[in-house]
């Protein structure tokens, strides 16, 4: 299905799932999903984020509505059902916490960084992770052909 606005341009349609172990999706448009499930007047949304940021309760987290930014999904997240590929990729910065398996950037400052993705010109939204201790980014990808010769050049650089 194609999403188009008033003028005809056309929206990038996502996957949207009520929680990370919903397997079928809901079609929906990267725009609607902005303007509806995370704007401040959804208080549904807002009380089980603000209760998950009291709680760390991992069943909140898990039952927050989330959505796939780079694909549309015909069924169950996974390659071989992508109904569309989109030209937006999300970044996600978290702090983190101190660990020996997982790394962390407890001297980044998380308001520069949201400042830094907000100066971007490829920027189309910027917001706090559910933990209140990250920022993700919506980024518009102008050459996927570099993106996919950056990532494959990072897999293989990681240890």
């Amino acid at each position: 299905m194609e999403f188009e606005d008033l003028e005809g341009r056309k929206l990038t349609e996502i996957s949207v799932f009520s929680g990370v172990g919903d397997n079928v999706p809901g079609s929906f448009t990267l725009e609607a999903w902005l303007l509806n499930t995370i704007k401040p007047s959804n208080e549904e949304y807002k009380e089980s984020v603000l209760q998950y940021r009291e709680t760390f309760d991992k069943n909140i987290k898990k039952n927050l509505p989330c959505c796939t930014i780079s694909a549309s999904f015909t069924e169950r997240r996974s390659l071989e059902n992508i109904k569309t590929k989109n030209k937006v990729i999300c970044l996600d910065v978290d702090r983190g916490k101190p660990s020996k398996r997982k790394k962390s950037n407890l001297c980044v400052n998380m308001d520069l960084v949201k400042e830094m993705f907000m100066d971007h010109p490829c920027t189309l939204y910027v917001g706090k992770s559910v933990g209140d201790d990250g920022i993700y980014a919506i980024i518009r990808i102008h050459d996927e052909e570099k993106l996919n010769e950056l990532l494959t050049r990072m897999r293989q650089e990681d240890p």
